[in-house]
């Protein structure tokens, strides 16, 4: 009878035994401990103390920011701005000056109407000093039926004199 145990050739030996190392390895992986739930470490909650004082405010997203007034700012008078004397967002109150317009065709327009306003004021005094003058002949040519238009001219004089004083209320008067 053959002997049911032979010893194996030496050229089969690594192979096996590697085999063999491989499923021990995995055989002992399998009974280690199980993968940690979920459920045994709940999520801790905290607490704290409330606190006054000015907390910091920040939104951080999308959206459309509108303010809670505003208002229609329009100039008084057209030009090129200078300068402006506030920044976007700043408040700002009734009577501030919001911007600076160039004031040289303003200046201009206002010696213009001031030399017509002295051209006008000179012509009036010209004709109230020929009104004087003729007020002894106009009192010869009315009895004598002769007409002089220099009481009209001063008529419309007085009537220019009292639209410019309207338009220029501040001014001396003569």
């Amino acid at each position: 009878m053959a002997n049911a145990y032979s010893i194996p050739s030496l050229e089969t030996l690594p192979f096996k035994g590697i085999a063999l190392l491989g499923v021990f390895a995995a055989l002992a992986g399998c009974g280690g401990p199980t993968a940690p739930s979920r459920t045994k470490n709940p999520t801790p909650v905290t607490i704290a103390v409330a606190m006054v004082g000015p907390q910091a405010l920040t939104f951080n997203g999308l959206g459309h920011v509108q303010g809670f007034d505003t208002a229609l700012v329009r100039a008084q008078t057209s030009g090129q701005i200078l300068s402006i004397s506030f920044t976007e967002g700043q408040s700002v109150h009734a009577g501030q000056a919001l911007a600076q317009i160039d004031p040289r065709p303003l200046r201009t327009a206002l010696a213009q109407d001031e030399s017509a306003l002295a051209r006008d004021r000179a012509a009036q005094a010209n004709a109230s000093d020929i009104l004087t003058r003729s007020a002894p002949l106009a009192r010869i040519f009315q009895t004598q039926g002769v007409h002089r238009g220099s009481e009209s001219e001063n008529i419309l004089l007085r009537q220019r004199h009292r639209s410019d004083a309207e338009v220029f209320p501040d001014a001396d008067t003569v």
